[in-house]
């Protein structure tokens, strides 16, 4: 583990929320742990003493409405706390899946937070352009369920340093595991937890849940 990486990432990180902090830190701590993809091992090496940009939020979206939310990310895990920690870097990019990812969390320093809400639907798009020198800049997009909104990104990265510009789209689980809730049979908080993470089920399994009828043996035995 770099010491003096994690000093800076610990240092730049002050005054966010503790769950954050302790979440980039974990990142460091843990990255060696991870998988290494071909072709990263020189975007690491360059990273090693970063140089986190602090003032890029005059560039993005300002916007904290019923209709729709967009605010620096820095801003956001501030201000809505439980969408960001569900959500960031946990299920489109996952901070685990690789070294590179990992650093990339640790050393996110700026981007875009979109939030549209359920059933909320946006005439016009709405334009991410982001203006940086950050090597690690990462937009969040949440789109409720039913949802409709147009997002345009014409972001200019002048970075001169290997770039990871990551943009992560979810849209929210309410509608699907009700869903599933209703043909299952299984309670909604039950159906909330067990979607949080991958999980594969045997065709048994699956039968028990609720997810299946029944498991054909042959062309005309149903178990």
């Amino acid at each position: 583990m770099n010491e003096e990486l994690l000093k800076t990432v610990q240092k730049a990180s002050q005054g966010q929320p503790d769950w954050l902090q302790k979440k980039r830190s974990l990142a460091i701590m843990l990255q060696k742990r991870f998988a290494l993809a071909d072709q990263q091992q020189a975007w690491l090496a360059k990273w090693q003493q970063p140089e986190l940009v602090t003032n890029d939020e005059s560039s993005l979206l300002n916007h904290d409405g019923d209709d729709f939310v967009a605010l620096p990310i820095n801003v956001a895990v501030q201000k809505y706390p439980e969408l960001l920690q569900e959500n960031l870097m946990e299920k489109a990019v996952r901070w685990q899946d690789n070294q590179l990812n990992a650093l990339h969390l640790a050393l996110m320093d700026t981007g875009q937070f979109i939030y549209v809400p359920d059933e909320t639907k946006l005439e016009k798009p709405l334009k991410v352009e982001l203006v940086t020198r950050s090597n690690n800049p990462h937009n969040l997009i949440i789109v409720g369920a039913g949802a409709q909104v147009t997002v345009i990104e014409e972001s200019d990265y002048k970075t001169q340093s290997p770039l990871f510009a990551a943009t992560e789209i979810l849209k929210t689980r309410k509608m699907i595991n009700e869903i599933l809730a209703k043909n299952s049979g299984q309670p909604i908080e039950k159906i909330n937890r067990d979607t949080e993470r991958d999980h594969y089920l045997t065709a048994q399994e699956a039968v028990d849940y609720g997810l299946l009828d029944g498991i054909m043996e042959n062309n005309s035995k149903l178990k």
